[in-house]
C-alpha cells in the first residue's frame, strides 16, 4: 500500500503542476505586466473569468490598452487611404522596396496596405483589410485571465504515465501464472514475451499522454485575485 500511495502522489503532483500563475507584483511596473500579457495572449484561445466568476472565451486573441481588455475584429475591405502621420502608431513594412506594410493607427486600427507613398505629413496607400479593436471591458472587472498549451501538457502526462506503468508492468509480471519445472524451480509461462506487463505498461503511458493533453498546460494572468 505505501508504494501505491507514493506513486499515486507523484503521479497527483506531475499533472496538478501543470500551470504558471502571473501577477501584476511579479513584473517591474504595471505595463510591463500588461505587455507581457499582450505578446502572451496574441492569436490564441483565451477564457475571461470576471470578478462575479461568470466567465467567456474569445477565440483570436486579446489585448489591453489603457485600462481596457480589446479583442481584435478582422474585416475585409478595400480602399485607398491617406492618413496623417501624427495618427500613425508605426509601420512595419514587409518587403524591402517599402511598398507593402502593415500600418497601425494610434487607435489599434490596422490596415494590410499596398502601394504605400510617403508625403511630408501623411502616407497614402490602397488597402484590402482593416483590423479593428473592439473593446470588452475594464481590466477593474476581470479577476484572470487564461489560456491553455495541450501539447505541453503532454509532457508531464507521459512522465506520469509512464511511472504508473513500471508499476503496472510489474504487478502483471507478479500476478503472471507460474509452474515448476522438474528440479522444483519457479518459472513464468510467459517469461519469454511478459506481454501482460508490456501491454499494461503501454496502457498507462498512452492514457497519461491523453491525459495530459486533455489538461494542458495552463497560463493564468491574475489582474484581480
Amino acid at each position: 500500500m505505501k508504494i501505491i500511495y507514493i506513486i499515486s502522489s507523484i503521479f497527483f503532483l506531475i499533472l496538478t503542476g501543470c500551470y504558471s500563475t502571473y501577477k501584476v507584483s511579479d513584473f517591474s511596473s504595471r505595463d510591463k505586466f500588461y505587455e507581457d500579457f499582450n505578446k502572451s495572449a496574441k492569436d490564441k484561445a483565451i477564457k475571461v473569468t470576471l470578478s462575479n466568476d461568470s466567465s467567456f472565451f474569445l477565440s483570436n486573441g486579446a489585448a489591453i490598452e489603457n485600462d481596457t481588455l480589446y479583442f481584435p475584429r478582422e474585416e475585409i475591405k478595400s480602399g485607398i487611404k491617406k492618413i496623417a502621420l501624427s495618427d500613425i502608431k508605426g509601420v512595419n513594412f514587409t518587403n524591402q522596396s517599402h511598398t507593402t506594410a502593415l500600418i497601425i493607427l494610434n487607435d489599434g486600427q490596422k490596415y494590410q496596405a499596398e502601394q504605400v507613398k510617403g508625403n511630408r505629413d501623411s502616407l497614402e496607400f490602397s488597402f484590402t483589410k482593416i483590423i479593428t479593436l473592439k473593446d470588452v471591458t475594464s481590466i477593474n472587472n476581470i479577476r484572470n485571465i487564461s489560456d491553455k498549451n495541450h501539447w505541453l501538457g503532454v509532457i508531464p502526462g507521459f512522465i506520469g504515465g509512464s511511472i504508473f506503468g513500471v508499476f503496472a508492468g510489474v504487478v502483471a509480471i507478479q500476478l503472471t501464472p507460474t509452474t515448476y519445472n522438474s528440479s522444483g524451480l519457479q518459472h513464468y509461462e510467459t517469461a519469454p514475451t511478459y506481454t501482460p506487463a508490456k501491454i499494461a505498461s503501454f496502457s498507462f503511458i498512452i492514457l497519461g499522454i491523453v491525459y495530459g493533453w486533455i489538461k494542458g498546460f495552463n497560463y493564468t494572468y491574475q489582474f484581480n485575485p
